[in-house]
């Protein structure tokens, strides 16, 4: 969606209604952190439009499974904390 529909942050607010899924990860499809997409300002829009759905990692187990999966679930407790 970052590539095919312009400003992320826009199409997510304007879809707010028909939002119950969120696949994300990272520009080169890493984990939050390794590439250069602005997660903070993507989980902000999901906070302001009242979304609680899931939130799903769907990015290439790299630098290995454990590094992708640890630096995951360490970025989305962040947000949420953040967020909550």
């Amino acid at each position: 969606m970052n590539i095919e529909n312009g400003d992320m942050y826009e199409v997510a607010a304007a879809a707010r209604d028909c939002l119950g899924y969120v696949h994300i990860a990272d520009s080169n499809r890493w984990s939050p952190g390794f590439g250069h997409f602005d997660f903070e300002s993507f989980f902000k829009v999901l906070y302001n439009i009242g979304y609680t759905g899931w939130v799903r990692a769907e990015c290439l187990p790299l630098p290995d499974e454990e590094q992708a999966a640890k630096r995951w679930i360490e970025y989305v407790n962040d947000m949420k904390e953040k967020y909550e």
